[in-house]
């Protein structure tokens, strides 16, 4: 016998000699289908139903899932697709009405519009056996409702996508880890909770001067005001649903940043953070919290509700249409494009970037101002732009006689209005001392004073353009001399003839830029030059500028004549766009140009970096920050319209008797199962509707990470308020009887329940229900009429899709006492409730 003090000497020198390995993560052999989550409504808001399973459907008039409506309804697909053969494929859609299909990150087909079913196809090359990420979204809003997503190579005839090739996306988030030379390496991320140090992030990749973008979706488990908060060091943004909910891009020590959102239960959101490293220590964690998620308290956020992807970026096709000397600002979260058109200026307004020509149905437009007939500006109405200032509008725009090029000035429209889109009146003709030829004039506010700028002859002729500025005593009044900024002496500023113009204010970190147009701007070689002032100099004399050699934005491939270019940011403001014009057919000069746009950025000296034309055949992911649609919460508001009415009836019907993800559509009290006590809450809710929209701030403060387990919300979400209805007596109601045998039938038999019952109408006093749920005194009668959420089973019941059931949890609980008859409680029928 040994010892037991050997023994145990034996075992510990066992234990210290094992070495335990990681193991490869486990690949499914075969796939089951996609994550399907299909919405109330187009817009892909309203959680009804999840499940997984492979999209080849024709509905109809039969509803996708319980309680959907078919004529109006939206769902997204989302998980990877295995090849089976190293091939170009091409994906295909059936479908009737609007489709998105994402593959690897690529758009390969977008047709987001209303039509009958047809026929759409995207191609893009995979290996086989190896999975890429999928990603589809489908609305119908009228009439038959089909979708059925399918494939072909050529070593594969087109057949709908077998379900054992399309799998699940793993849990965690997509990790894109970069250095400064643009190598990349992906990993997934089961958590974002990472302290390197001073150590590297990932093989491969440098510990100074990294960025990583994390991708995916995260999921709650309540519909509820949710903060999330990151710790890092040192740059960090943060996207919920493509709102930017955290923007702290300067360089910064360990800090703690938060930012606030109302999500809905259920729902995959598609979640973006972008990191950076600049020297020195890295680190980065994200938490969430909310009342009922963590019980307010800040929580890591697990794997389970984080599933990993590429993005799925939308896109758009330059050109956006035909034009010249385009001028774009946003205001008030839209886009506002100026132009001139025959005798008179336009303003087009649009929500997105890409959408800003008047060509395309989404912008609007309106002409703001006609020149007059026999002045001195009736004609050769040429590059206006839109200028606000001491808070009214001005327009600046070039103009002549109509007649004679020589007699071409400045001249400003005046609008004193808070909205710009509307009428301008003539407020005169802009002249310095010396009044020659003038065009493409801009306004520069800088250090207090406001400067004029624009492109002039030097003499009294034609053959030269040079940067002139002036000092302005207000909007419409140049004071005083024109002083030379610029003058056309590299070679490639005078192709055609020797010309500086088109003038544009370019600021970014307090560095001031002049980006201008050079040469003849029918000349291919047109191009885009730079003069950057020295911040010590007098900003009016040459000699405090310096200037590019070389242009910084010139003709590549099919894009030639770049030039006459504006500058607005994204809508989330994290991005810088450039709109510039271009000649539209490189081969056939016409005299006709296009307008496109493209992404910029800046380089370490702070000059921007404006890469080379984007080809027309290439798609461009549009500007960030264009925030996903959003339901209303509304007490009772089953199908997600913002009213609580006899269509929520209509959801609790199609859906009952059903187990669903807790919380969403019909499940008012979040148990799970759709049931008479979900009746109840739509009843004592009905008219219920949103007062307020959801209010929070899309960017979040910083706090010292000292401070940050004590620091309070910094960002809250304002709760919608409900407006109950009158109860007058015409009002849908039910029978004391009705109202109590319905609700406990339909919890004790579930979906046997013949639904008669629920439709009866009444106007029974809520006293005589109270009355009869005393006389039965039946707690169990009182508990399926208790439709308020458990405190004390919200962290149990927000992992229970994820995770199976402990034996503790399967265990019988023993019965609880009777509660005395005199104390129940049947909550009041009309009161406004939150869910």
């Amino acid at each position: 016998m040994i010892p037991p003090a050997r023994r145990a000497a034996a075992l510990r020198s066992a234990c210290r000699s094992l070495r335990f390995e990681s193991l490869e993560t486990r690949q499914v052999l075969s796939g089951s289908g996609l994550t399907a989550q299909y919405f109330h409504n187009e817009n892909l808001t309203g959680l009804a139903f999840e499940r997984v399973e492979q999209p080849n459907f024709v509905w109809g008039t039969t509803p996708p899932a319980p309680g959907v409506d078919p004529t109006a309804f939206s769902a997204r697909w989302f998980g990877r697709v295995e090849a089976t053969s190293t091939d170009t494929y091409t994906f295909h859609t059936v479908s009737d009405d609007g489709v998105r299909v994402w593959v690897d990150g690529q758009l390969l087909i977008d047709d987001w519009n209303v039509q009958g079913s047809r026929l759409e196809s995207g191609a893009i090359a995979l290996q086989a056996g190896q999975q890429y990420d999928i990603q589809v979204e489908y609305f119908n809003v009228a009439g038959n409702s089909t979708f059925r997503l399918q494939w072909s190579s050529p070593s594969q005839t087109r057949q709908n996508i077998p379900a054992s090739q399309l799998y699940a996306s793993p849990s965690g988030l997509l990790g894109a880890y970069a250095d400064s030379s643009g190598n990349v390496i992906e990993r997934v991320d089961q958590t974002i909770d990472f302290d390197w140090g001073t150590g590297t992030p990932i093989v491969g990749i440098p510990a100074d001067g990294f960025g990583v973008t994390w991708t995916g979706f995260v999921r709650p488990d309540f519909s509820d005001a949710y903060q999330f908060r990151i710790t890092s060091d040192e740059r960090v943004r943060l996207w919920i649903g493509n709102e930017l909910l955290i923007d702290n891009w300067t360089p910064h020590p360990v800090a703690v940043d938060l930012g606030a959102k109302q999500l809905e239960a259920g729902k995959w959101y598609e979640i973006r953070i972008e990191y950076g490293d600049v020297t020195g220590q890295a680190e980065i964690e994200l938490a969430w919290q909310s009342d009922r998620q963590t019980n307010g308290a800040f929580e890591a956020v697990a794997a389970d509700h984080l599933s990993a992807a590429k993005p799925a970026q939308l896109t758009a096709t330059n050109p956006l249409g035909p034009g010249q000397d385009p001028f774009v600002i946003q205001w008030e979260g839209q886009y506002l494009h100026v132009r001139s058109a025959g005798n008179g200026v336009w303003i087009d307004r649009a929500e997105h970037l890409e959408d800003i020509h008047p060509s395309d149905p989404a912008s609007v437009s309106k002409k703001v101002w006609t020149a007059p007939a026999g002045t001195n500006y009736s004609g050769q109405i040429w590059a206006p732009e839109l200028h606000h200032i001491n808070g009214k509008w001005y327009i600046y725009v070039t103009a002549s006689d109509g007649v004679n090029n020589s007699t071409h000035r400045m001249h400003v429209l005046e609008r004193d209005a808070a909205d710009p889109f509307g009428a301008f009146v003539y407020k005169g003709q802009l002249a310095a001392t010396t009044d020659r030829f003038a065009i493409d004039g801009t306004v520069l506010q800088w250090a207090d004073k406001l400067y004029f700028i624009w492109s002039g002859w030097p003499g009294t002729v034609d053959g030269q353009q040079n940067l002139y500025i002036a000092e302005m005593s207000n909007a419409w009044t140049i004071s005083g001399e024109r002083a030379v900024l610029s003058v056309p002496t590299y070679n490639w500023e005078r192709f055609g003839l020797p010309i500086n113009e088109g003038p544009q204010v370019l600021i970014h970190e307090g560095k001031l830029h002049i980006i201008y147009s050079g040469s003849g701007y029918w000349r291919d070689e047109y191009a885009l030059g730079r003069i950057t002032y020295n911040g010590v100099g007098p900003i009016m004399s040459a000699s405090s500028w310096v200037k590019s050699p070389t242009p910084v934005f010139k003709q590549a491939g099919d894009i030639v004549g770049t030039g006459h270019a504006s500058f607005v940011k994204s809508p989330d403001g994290t991005e810088d766009w450039i709109v510039y014009h271009a000649h539209h057919d490189p081969n056939n000069w016409q005299d006709d140009r296009d307008i496109l746009i493209q992404q910029f950025t800046f380089n370490a000296d702070g000059t921007p970096n404006f890469g080379t034309p984007i080809p027309k055949t290439t798609p461009v992911v549009v500007p960030s920050g264009y925030v996903d649609p959003e339901r209303p919460f509304v007490a009772g508001d089953f199908d997600a319209s913002g009213i609580t009415n006899a269509a929520d009836l209509a959801v609790f019907k199609g859906s009952f008797g059903q187990t669903i993800t807790p919380g969403i559509s019909a499940d008012a009290d979040g148990n799970g199962i759709v049931d008479g006590a979900d009746f109840l809450y739509w009843q004592r809710n009905y008219g219920a509707q949103a007062t307020a929209t959801v209010a929070v701030a899309s960017t979040a403060s910083t706090v010292p990470a000292s401070s940050a387990a004590s620091t309070p919300a910094a960002i809250i979400a304002e709760t919608p308020t409900f407006t109950p209805p009158n109860p007058a007596p015409h009002t849908a109601r039910l029978s004391g009887d009705e109202l109590i045998d319905s609700a406990f039938a339909a919890n004790a038999y579930g979906p046997a329940l013949s639904l008669q019952t629920l439709e009866s109408k009444n106007s029974t006093p809520q006293a005589n229900v109270e009355e009869s749920i005393r006389q039965r005194g039946d707690s169990a009668v009182h508990a399926s009429h208790s439709i308020e959420p458990n405190p004390t089973d919200d962290k149990r019941r927000r992992h229970a899709h994820h995770a199976p059931a402990s034996p503790e949890q399967n265990a019988e609980a023993p019965d609880a006492p009777p509660e005395p008859a005199d104390s129940l409680h049947f909550p009041d029928l009309w009161s406004a409730s939150e869910s």
